[in-house]
């Protein structure tokens, strides 16, 4: 941490990845990484971290993460205002007890009616991960949708975009993949479900396309604080960003500077 700013401590920006802080709380440190850049790196720091040792603990062996190491990894469950935590859970929860290729049609269909739907049917290119359980889908076709192109074009991670009173979206992270294309992890969640769509989407030409998109535990809370997607049914998520990754989440005046030049190379 710099002298110039001894507030923002790892402390501080622990509690905050973890959504141990209150909104307010949340929003002024956020002011404060805006105006620290050493501060903002170290925040993406510690957010990689946390994934790769999340995924390690998930990936040896198959063996649960032990309790204490969980605890520090998992976020605080933290209620939302009104009836965040109420009305259509059920539609996103219930898909475990569906087949599989009718779970996909039940993704593609909550982010179509939000609209920003990623696809409009599936097609060969469509990969399930196995399970009854499973809801995920690897390897999308291409996302055409116009909607979820502007989305990910030009919304800064963690500001929540709210589509209309029924639904929220927000970018977590933005990150270069190995290959060199740019890639964007986002949520899309109706208002009302405590689960949400998550998706990682990398650049290609001027699309963007779906690598990932996985049902997972958490809500699109109106904060906008930076969370990653958490819980045991992330792990390909994590697991993705953490094989894929080249160099530091990009974050701040990065991101926006490759937001203003449409995510081109300089």
């Amino acid at each position: 941490m710099t002298d110039s700013n001894q507030t923002i401590t790892d402390e501080r920006l622990s509690a905050y990845l973890d959504g141990m802080i209150d909104e307010a709380e949340a929003r002024a440190l956020e002011a404060e990484l805006e105006n620290d850049p050493a501060a903002g790196r170290r925040v993406a720091e510690m957010a990689r971290n946390d994934r790769a040792l999340r995924h390690h603990f998930q990936a040896a062996a198959r063996r649960p993460v032990p309790g204490a190491i969980s605890d520090m990894l998992e976020p605080a469950h933290r209620p939302e205002k009104g009836s965040w935590f109420s009305g259509l859970a059920e539609r996103l929860t219930s898909w475990g007890t569906v087949p599989p290729p009718l779970q996909a049609v039940g993704a593609v269909a909550v982010l179509a009616v939000v609209g920003i739907g990623v696809l409009a049917m599936l097609g060969p290119g469509t990969v399930f991960n196995g399970s009854v359980g499973e809801t995920s889908l690897v390897r999308a076709l291409p996302s055409t949708n116009p909607g979820v192109s502007r989305f990910l074009d030009a919304q800064p991670s963690g500001e929540v975009l709210s589509l209309d009173d029924s639904a929220r979206a927000v970018v977590d992270m933005s990150f270069e993949h190995a290959d060199g294309r740019y890639c964007r992890q986002y949520r899309v969640a109706l208002s009302d479900a405590p689960s949400a769509i998550a998706a990682i989407a990398c650049r290609s030409g001027s699309d963007w396309q779906e690598v990932l998109m996985q049902r997972i535990d958490g809500a699109v809370g109106e904060s906008g604080m930076f969370h990653a997607a958490s819980g045991q049914a992330s792990s390909l998520l994590d697991g993705y960003i953490v094989d894929n990754a080249d160099g530091d989440i990009i974050v701040g005046e990065s991101e926006a500077e490759l937001i203003k030049r449409n995510w081109s190379r300089p």
